[in-house]
């Protein structure tokens, strides 16, 4: 419906402008957050074989301080042809934090791999996850150090302990996460739950 749509409430506007409040909550974000069921989900597709899944296996688990150098967390999936054709399958992977400090989807796609398998075939398929698979932009608040002097300070926020940035900025914050590997938003194949920790030490 119409009225399910993100943009509902905002369009057509008024005074000739639109306000564009959907936030980060557009597309598949939207009806996940709301449990709208669509006709096709973000990342559906058919094809003319039978691809099955396997175990999928994690790298070790980087700190946050190594993500922010660069490390990232490596997700493998097997992936097997039964059919009698070619095909090709690509694996979604959504990232879902426990306790967001900010208002977040409870799952983003943050990366993904194509694998074209023979019939009869068996291949992995590698999703390499950096730091931005587990960040958020945070627009921080540059005068809350001066505000928090002065006004009392609200409870809440999600469990990441962020608090008040003075820097704008893509943020991961250390706590628990889960990885939705599927075939589309809609189709989650495989759950795996991962911890990360601030620092190495």
């Amino acid at each position: 419906r119409l009225e399910d749509t993100p943009a509902f409430v905002n369009y057509p506007g008024e005074n000739g402008s639109v306000h564009y409040g959907e936030g980060v909550f557009v597309g598949y974000r939207w009806y996940t957050a709301r449990d709208i069921p669509v006709r096709f989900p973000f990342g559906h597709g058919l094809g003319y074989t039978t691809i099955g899944w396997g175990a999928a296996r994690l790298s070790e688990v980087p700190s946050v301080a190594a993500l922010d150098d660069g490390a990232a967390l490596t997700v493998t999936v097997d992936l097997t042809n039964s059919g009698v054709r070619a095909g090709a399958e690509v694996v979604q992977c959504y990232v879902a934090p426990s306790a967001p400090a900010l208002a977040r989807p409870p799952m983003e796609l943050r990366g993904f791999a194509k694998v074209f398998i023979e019939p009869g075939e068996t291949v992995e398929a590698v999703i390499r996850l950096g730091h931005r698979a587990f960040a958020y932009y945070d627009p921080a608040d540059p005068t809350w150090a001066e505000r928090s002097t002065r006004q009392p300070v609200a409870a809440g926020g999600g469990g990441s302990g962020a608090g008040h940035r003075p820097q704008p900025g893509w943020y991961a914050d250390a706590g628990d996460y889960e990885l939705l590997l599927g075939a589309s938003s809609a189709d989650i194949r495989i759950v795996l739950p991962v911890h990360l920790v601030a620092g190495d030490g």
